[in-house]
C-alpha cells in the first residue's frame, strides 16, 4: 500500500444531454463503463433547489467505483437525480485498478468549481471525464502516497488531510486548485487521522476525528486549524458518512469497534457543537457508506452492514428524518464508493 492516484473528473458540459438510452442499456466490462450517454447537468456542492418547467437544470449525483463483496475493484459510473439511478458509459477505459486490500480504494468525489474531483489511493494518476471521454492530465507536487484520508471543498481549492501510509499515520495538510498541489505550513495541527470524516461549513472545513482521537472535532478555514471544544460530540468512530446540509453537517453511521461496534446514529453541527437527531426509522447500521448533498437533503448509499454484508439501500435525509428511496436501476451492492454532487451549469 505504497502508492496512491488521484483522478479528475471535469465538470460534465452543458452539451451533454441527460440519456434515457444509457439508463435503459448502459453496461460496464472489467475494463471500465462502456458505450455512451451521460446524465448533464446537477446541483451545487452545498445542496441547490430542482430545476422547474422553464427545464432548468436538475441536482444530479455522481457514484464512481467501490469495491463490491469479494474485494473486486469496482470502475463503475453512476448518477443519481432524486428519483433513479442512471448507469454512465464512457467511450475510454476507466482508471486501472487498484489490487490492494479494499481500503485502499475508498475514493473521494468532490465538486471544485465546475470540475468534480475523483480522489483514490493507487497510481498518483490524474484523469478528467468531459461527456463520456476519460483524459489524463498531469497535476504537480502531488502528495505523498496515501490511504484513508479525508478531504472536502474549501473555496477555490480542495483541503486534504492525514491518512495512512505504508508505514506511517499522516497530519499533513495539502490543498489542490484544480492544477497543481500545494502543502500547507499549519500550526496545531489535529492529530493524525485514520479514515476520519471531513465536509464543508461555510467558510470552513470540519473534520471529525476518527479511532483514537476521541471523536474530536476541528475546523480549518485555508490557514489555520481550530479545535472545537464542544460539549457533546459523537462517539469515536471510523468510516462513518458525512456531507453538507444547509448550515450544517450530517454525520451517520461508522464503526465504533467494540462494544459498541457498527452505528446507526444521526448527528448534525452547526459550526459550535454537535446535536443528535432521534429518529424512528434510520437506514440500517453501517459504515464506509457513500452519503452527498442533493438539493435540500443528503443522500446515503450503500456501505457495510452488520456481518459484512454490503447494501444496496438508498436514503434521503432532511435535517428532521430518514426515508428509503424506492429509486429503480441502483447500482450494485457495494462499499467505500465515491459520491458527491455534480456543480450546476446553465
Amino acid at each position: 500500500m505504497t502508492r496512491t492516484w488521484v483522478a479528475v473528473a471535469a465538470a460534465l458540459s452543458a452539451s451533454c444531454s441527460r440519456s434515457e438510452t444509457s439508463r435503459a442499456t448502459g453496461t460496464t466490462s472489467d475494463s471500465g463503463p462502456v458505450a455512451a450517454g451521460i446524465a448533464s447537468s446537477a446541483g451545487a456542492s452545498h445542496g441547490s433547489s430542482e430545476g422547474g418547467a422553464d427545464g432548468g437544470a436538475r441536482p444530479s449525483l455522481m457514484l464512481f467505483g467501490g469495491s463490491d463483496s469479494t474485494g473486486h475493484d469496482l470502475l463503475d459510473t453512476w448518477t443519481f437525480d432524486g428519483a433513479r439511478w442512471a448507469q454512465v458509459a464512457a467511450s475510454t477505459p476507466a482508471p486501472v485498478p487498484d489490487r490492494f486490500k479494499p481500503l485502499a480504494n475508498r475514493p473521494t468525489l468532490t465538486a471544485l468549481g465546475g470540475e468534480i474531483v475523483l480522489f483514490r489511493g493507487t497510481l498518483q494518476d490524474v484523469w478528467k471525464l468531459d461527456c463520456a471521454t476519460w483524459t489524463r492530465p498531469a497535476p504537480s507536487n502531488a502528495p505523498p502516497a496515501r490511504v484513508l484520508w479525508a478531504s472536502a471543498n474549501l473555496g477555490s481549492e480542495i483541503v486534504l488531510f492525514g491518512g495512512e501510509t505504508s508505514n506511517a499515520d499522516l497530519r499533513d495538510t495539502w490543498a489542490f486548485n484544480g492544477t497543481a498541489w500545494r502543502q500547507l505550513t499549519v500550526t496545531d495541527a489535529p492529530p493524525r487521522q485514520i479514515g476520519a470524516a471531513m465536509a464543508t461549513l461555510g467558510d470552513e472545513v470540519v473534520l471529525f476525528g476518527s479511532v483514537g482521537d476521541a471523536g474530536s472535532t476541528w475546523t480549518f478555514d485555508g490557514t489555520a486549524w481550530t479545535h472545537v471544544s464542544a460539549t457533546r460530540s459523537p462517539p469515536e468512530r471510523i468510516g462513518a458518512a458525512i456531507a453538507t446540509l444547509g448550515d450544517e453537517i450530517v454525520l451517520f453511521g461508522g464503526d465504533a469497534d467494540r462494544p459498541r461496534g457498527l452505528m446507526q446514529d444521526t448527528w448534525v453541527f452547526e459550526g459550535k457543537g454537535w446535536k443528535q437527531v432521534n429518529v424512528a426509522s434510520p437506514p440500517p447500521a453501517r459504515a464506509w457508506a457513500s452519503m452527498a448533498t442533493l438539493g435540500n437533503e443528503v443522500v446515503l448509499f450503500g456501505g457495510t452492514g452488520e456481518l459484512g454484508a454490503l447494501r444496496q439501500d438508498t436514503w434521503a435525509f432532511d435535517g428532521t428524518r430518514w426515508r428509503q428511496l424506492s429509486a429503480p436501476n441502483p447500482p450494485p451492492a457495494r462499499a467505500y464508493a465515491a459520491l458527491g454532487t455534480i456543480p450546476t451549469r446553465r
